[in-house]
């Protein structure tokens, strides 16, 4: 997660202030004009694009040209992979994998070999070939986005046909990625298998339970503890659940420059522990609590109406009918227009009770 932000207000009556302020200017123009024919080159590379798209044919001679002139190996490997793509739409396969190949088979290891490289598995008819190519984009490219394509096509060439084989194989690829920026994507995939296709909810609990611990910090993190709640709900495994979704809804933090880094699961898990209080538990105050935190904390939710309601009805099915009525007055209050205003409003006409 981000920290506090390194950017700080400037004093504008800071002699100091103002030196370094005009020092910085100084450094960055200077930047600026050393950078400047390679700013040129890429502009001419934005216009041999535009060119591309209406003449495919003098683009590619573009592309050529601008190739030659690259002023860095990063901008030659960029230029590369746009005469690449523009010759495969083109239908000049051959072309195409030349080009692409010369970008993979270096040792640089950026963007550009890893699309380079699985497109290879794309342009040709053999199965068996396309395979290993993807195994050596996730392997040579895994912080690449080319690997996530590539480790999809893998799953989804494996996992009907050999369904305890893939989760073996995930298991291996994740022990030889290490941590790298895919290893949680093929933990969760393996995790996933586990669950809906083997249904063995050990084997998916246990491996969701690994990325939380290991990788507390990705983004799939949370989608690991949501995926164990509900794997919990699934099995009326309640104190589990509870705790898993209680972890959840007490993940808030916020900045005053990025604003909140809450789950994005936060106000659901807010909710849910609200209905297992409620349906499962039996427990209504508990509830209630729950589901008047998700309307405080969440009024511009679309669900803000519901827990409202719910509240009301937990309310109702604990007998405590002037708490019941009180839940449903507020319900009337902040929510006038909501779908169940007509059902408040019944109900309150029908008990002589004030919707006021």
């Amino acid at each position: 997660m981000l920290g506090q932000s390194s950017c700080m207000r400037l004093e504008p009556k800071s002699a100091k202030t103002q030196f370094l302020v005009a020092l910085m200017c100084m450094f960055t123009t200077a930047s600026c004009a050393m950078n400047r024919p390679s700013e040129l080159w890429t502009d001419e590379v934005l216009k041999a694009q535009k060119l591309a798209d209406e003449d495919p044919e003098a683009g590619a001679s573009e592309y050529e040209r601008l190739r030659d002139d690259a002023p860095n190996a990063r901008a030659y490997r960029w230029v590369t992979h746009e005469w690449a793509e523009l010759e495969e739409k083109l239908g000049n396969q051959s072309k195409a994998i030349e080009l692409y190949t010369e970008n993979c088979k270096s040792d640089q290891i950026d963007q550009y070999g890893a699309d380079g490289l699985y497109a290879q598995s794309r342009l040709t008819d053999d199965t068996d070939a396309a395979f290993r190519t993807w195994f050596n984009v996730i392997l040579k490219y895994p912080n690449e986005l080319a690997a996530e394509r590539a480790l999809d096509d893998v799953y989804d060439a494996m996992a009907t046909r050999a369904p305890t084989a893939t989760q073996s194989t995930l298991e291996k690829l994740a022990q030889a990625l290490g941590h790298t920026y895919l290893v949680d994507n093929v933990l969760f995939l393996k995790a996933k298998h586990c669950d809906t296709v083997l249904h063995d909810a050990d084997c998916a609990l246990k491996t969701y339970r690994r990325i939380y611990v290991d990788f507390h910090d990705e983004a799939l993190a949370d989608d690991a503890l949501w995926e164990m709640a509900n794997i919990y709900r699934r099995h009326g495994m309640w104190t589990q659940a509870i705790e898993a979704l209680n972890v959840m809804a007490d993940d808030t933090e916020s900045s005053w420059f990025v604003g909140s880094y809450d789950s994005e699961w936060v106000d659901d898990a807010v909710f849910d522990l609200g209905m297992i209080h409620m349906l499962m538990l039996k427990d209504y105050d508990t509830a209630v609590d729950y589901f008047m935190r998700f309307a405080n904390d969440y009024e511009f939710s679309l669900r803000a109406d519901d827990a409202l309601w719910t509240a009301a009805e937990a309310r109702r099915l604990q007998g405590r009918d002037d708490q019941h009525f009180y839940q449903l007055r507020v319900l009337l209050k902040r929510y006038p227009e909501s779908r169940y205003a007509e059902k408040a409003r019944a109900r309150l006409g029908i008990s002589g009770e004030d919707e006021s």
